[in-house]
């Protein structure tokens, strides 16, 4: 007992000093991104190591100590972005049922859990832009304003030599602040799995880790009908308000996931491959220099994949 109190605090205390940086790291982008996504982490570990209600003590913790140290916003941003998401996806990792034939337990399928991702990432980030504002006017409002705030600011820090329209420029920065929740919601679905693989290896390595490691090329997959909410969705895009804008989110983080599925279906395929190494190396070459192209290229992989393979039949199908 006291060994799992104590790691739900001193989880609590990473995930709210990573977090506190996130806040703090100003102009230092970079940092700012490895901060947030990292922020999860040491919750997830609790959760996964020590059971589920380390994990929500943790979540807990932080959001109390952000709110001591800064304000009850900023535990609020904190308590549904990173807290609850964390325990939420680790919580479901450990979910089991006794096997058919009564031998062990069959553990909760990567097939939901990459669902469940892309659903959690898709409700908090809707719930973040109606927190900025309930209707669309006064959201669009709050864009505009943005992007008159930023304009300058990209305008300052371009070559004096530059020769830039005000206007143009403004413009750019704008869509590129409606884009924010699109891109946010891609990039945290990656994040979130990126974590909860690194926290289920680093419980696995202490020797805590109760469900058998995945073989992820195997296992990690999306269920069909996933791919045909990806197309309902896709239709909604072309709507207007919130609808659009909600809808291209949730898009955004499922094609993140069939992206993760194409990168799982380009391993599998290439095993026995005498050029597998060479092969698995330029694809990741190009995501790092082409990483949006890239993605939505095996975001197709993914969904090819998908639509052909079988779903697995644990837990009764998908």
């Amino acid at each position: 007992m006291m060994v799992t109190t104590g790691t739900s605090l001193a989880a609590a205390a990473a995930a709210a000093l990573l977090f506190r940086v996130f806040l703090a790291s100003g102009d230092n982008f970079l940092l700012m991104l490895l901060a947030f996504f990292s922020a999860p982490l040491p919750i997830m570990v609790a959760a996964l190591g020590w059971g589920h209600g380390a994990g929500l003590g943790a979540a807990a913790t932080g959001t109390l100590l952000i709110a001591l140290v800064l304000d009850l916003k900023a535990a609020a941003v904190f308590l549904g972005c990173i807290g609850l998401p964390a325990w939420w996806l680790a919580y479901l990792s450990l979910l089991g049922r006794p096997a058919a034939d009564g031998k062990g337990l069959t553990w909760y399928p990567l097939s939901r859990l990459l669902a469940w991702i892309a659903a959690t990432v898709t409700a908090v980030v809707c719930a973040a832009v109606l927190s900025i504002s309930t209707t669309y006017a006064g959201y669009q409002a709050v864009v505009d304003k943005t992007a008159e705030i930023l304009a300058p600011v990209l305008i300052r820090l371009t070559e004096p030599s530059a020769a830039l329209d005000p206007a143009a420029v403004e413009a750019l920065t704008r869509e590129f602040v409606e884009a924010m929740p699109i891109g946010s919601a891609a990039w945290n679905v990656l994040a979130l799995a990126i974590d909860l693989w690194l926290a289920a290896t680093i419980v696995r390595t202490l020797k805590r880790l109760p469900r058998p490691f995945p073989v992820l090329s195997d296992e990690l997959r999306l269920a069909p009908w996933i791919a045909g909410l990806f197309g309902i969705v896709l239709t909604l895009i072309w709507g207007e308000g919130f609808l659009a804008l909600f809808a291209a989110v949730a898009a955004a983080a499922l094609a993140m996931a069939f992206a993760l599925v194409g990168l799982a279906c380009l391993h599998r395929r290439t095993r026995g491959f005498d050029a597998r190494g060479p092969i698995l190396f330029g694809a990741y070459a190009l995501l790092v220099l082409l990483a949006g192209p890239a993605l939505l290229i095996f975001a197709v992989v993914g969904l090819v994949d998908t639509l052909m393979r079988r779903p697995l039949l644990s837990w009764n199908a998908e």
